[in-house]
């Protein structure tokens, strides 16, 4: 889709719309939260591999957060994007961090 605009258009799109959702992946709002986590699991699917990989930056960004709610919402985001991360990439990253996130620090 997005290779029929060139690759100059594709990163000026890319550069607009990934800050952009990573404000919305850090709002208050759950809701908000969720749906910035539906797009990114529906862009993860047309971008390039280097934005893929920003977007693993967000999600460990939100997973490594202090705020509980926000580590809530990496793993809805872990989740969504575990389909297209491949087995091995899922049993060696995506498993791992998911049972991280599980550990209750207080115990």
């Amino acid at each position: 889709m997005l290779e029929n605009f060139g690759n100059d258009a594709y990163l000026k799109v890319c550069n607009s719309i990934f800050p952009l959702i990573e404000k919305l992946l850090y709002d208050k709002d759950e809701g908000i939260r969720d749906r910035a986590i539906q797009i990114v699991a529906e862009i993860r699917t047309v971008v390039n591999e280097d934005e893929k990989e920003h977007v693993m930056r967000l999600t460990l960004g939100l997973a490594h957060d202090e705020n509980e709610k926000l580590r809530e919402s990496a793993v809805k985001l872990l989740n969504e994007l575990a389909p297209d991360m491949g087995q091995q990439l899922c049993e060696c990253f995506i498993v791992k961090e998911i049972r991280s996130l599980g550990m209750d620090e207080n115990s």
